[in-house]
């Protein structure tokens, strides 16, 4: 038999940690700079956090989600060219229940 998550649970787990989530902080050109979120989104137990770079150029090698005492929570390295363009960064943080989910 498999475990059943009520969706209450699921959603508070979803919130705690989407609110853990403080900022992020990307390395462009070898310097590290932080940036609030433009937005979050909530769904069915996957948090997105857009970050908007508008006037920073160069190259982005690592994007990383800190809480407020600035602790990694997640990162992801990379290798971006970022003009004087803007720049969408979006991360996505899913929580998945093995089993099933009930109302």
């Amino acid at each position: 038999m498999a475990v059943q998550v009520n969706k209450l649970f699921l959603d508070q787990v979803t919130n705690y940690a989407s609110n853990l989530i403080h900022s992020a902080v990307l390395e462009i050109d070898g310097a590290e700079k932080d940036y609030d979120f433009l937005r979050t989104k909530i769904e069915n137990g996957k948090i997105m956090k857009y970050v908007h770079l508008d006037a920073d150029e160069g190259h982005i090698t690592k994007a990383r989600l800190v809480d407020n005492q600035r602790r990694n929570l997640m990162y992801n390295e990379m290798s971006v060219r970022k003009l004087d363009d803007g720049f969408m960064i979006v991360f996505t943080i899913l929580i998945e229940v093995k089993g099933g989910v009930v109302e």
